[in-house]
């Protein structure tokens, strides 16, 4: 009883955590421009809206608060090894440019760069 209770409770702080405090449009990023630019291997870092984000900004000194690297399109990668490595943790479409993060409560995942279209 007393770890389901542990275990109720570590999930709503870490939904809590991963929620927005408030709405926020602005963005400072030309989206289309990362997209031209970015190449395999190139971290990218966000300034994140959660409230996990604003501990982190208060702690660093800093507006960004996460990080991510850039794997390109399932499609480029030539290794066949790290395709099938990739197409066990994503399944979409082989166009899409992709991103490897860690999301607190999911872990290391990778996610489509569209996701973050409008952060900054």
């Amino acid at each position: 009883m007393l770890s389901q209770c542990k275990n109720w409770l570590w999930r709503h702080i870490v939904d809590w955590l991963n929620s927005s405090p408030k709405e926020d449009s602005a963005v400072f990023c030309n989206f289309d421009r990362l997209k031209r630019e970015v190449r395999p291997a190139d971290v990218i870092l966000f300034e994140g809206k959660t409230h996990v984000s604003e501990v982190i900004k208060i702690v660093t000194l800093s507006p960004w608060t996460h990080a991510a690297i850039y794997i390109g399109r399932p499609v480029d990668i030539q290794d066949n090894t790290a395709r099938k490595t990739l197409a066990q943790y994503y399944e979409g479409d082989p166009y899409e440019p992709l991103i490897i993060e860690s999301l607190l409560g999911q872990g290391t995942i990778v996610t489509p760069l569209a996701e973050y279209h409008d952060e900054h």
